[in-house]
């Protein structure tokens, strides 16, 4: 049972108690399915080419995120400009700061040792791994609207 990101986020957020029996009903189902992977002892996961197989998906992920964030914002600062003209220096620079802030807060507020488990895949690590990303990808989508909205 995996929740989607944005629920689970808000709950994290917004309803601390809601998000605390979503976490404990997830690790629960996680144990029981722990329970059953280990009954089969399959081991077939663990293999090196395995791993290596999550590395690369990882990297063509996160380059299909980072390419589409750019031209997200690229689109977006043609069309501004295209619409407004270029922009003033002062709204060139607020982007700019934001961009770096936003990407400073996420790498900042990552956490990694005092919140994992063996396993890696509590509710409270994916969605500190989905924050991370999510501010990562807010960051460089102003720092790319900054370089592609000219300002005067």
């Amino acid at each position: 049972m995996k929740s989607r990101p944005t629920r689970a986020i808000l709950l994290f957020v917004f309803r601390h108690k809601q998000f605390d029996l979503l976490a404990a009903n997830e690790a629960a189902f996680q144990i029981e399915q722990e329970k059953k992977s280990d009954a089969e002892a399959s081991y077939a996961h663990d293999t090196p080419s395995t791993r290596a197989l999550y590395v690369r998906r990882a990297l063509v992920n996160s380059f299909f995120l980072v390419a589409g964030t750019v031209m997200v914002g690229w689109i977006t600062g043609c069309y501004a400009n295209s619409l407004w003209g270029p922009t003033s220096a002062f709204v060139n620079r607020i982007f700019q700061l934001f961009g770096i802030g936003v990407l400073l807060w996420a790498t900042l507020g990552k956490q990694g040792w005092n919140i994992q488990t063996f396993s890696g895949k509590s509710l409270v690590e994916r969605i500190d791994g989905w924050i991370y990303r999510s501010l990562y990808v807010i960051g460089s989508y102003f720092l790319v609207l900054s370089v592609s909205w000219p300002a005067r």
